[in-house]
């Protein structure tokens, strides 16, 4: 009885040691998998900028990001647009 114990413990043992190693090689893929979706969301982003700025408009923002709101008369970069804070713009 007691050899039929350590046998399955044995087994067992071995068990988590193989589902350990493979749980490591699952999250460095993951961590890779990761690294190339972030890599391609910032070359999606520069190419809709530069089409953005081809067509002389501004690019939408990108799906699911969240927008802020702003005022219709408001400048979207006040600081662009010679707002205060600015050399050009502010109070005379």
């Amino acid at each position: 009885m007691r050899e039929q114990l350590q046998a399955r413990l044995d087994v067992l043992k071995a068990e988590l040691a193989t589902g350990q190693v493979k749980l490591r090689e699952l999250e460095l893929q993951q961590l890779r998998l990761r690294e190339v979706l972030l890599r391609l969301r910032g070359g999606i982003q520069v190419l809709e900028e530069l089409l953005g700025q081809s067509k002389g408009r501004a690019p939408e923002p990108p799906r699911g990001s969240p927008t802020t709101e702003r005022e219709p008369d408001q400048p979207a970069h006040p600081e662009r647009e010679g707002g205060p804070g600015t050399e050009e713009g502010g109070p005379p």
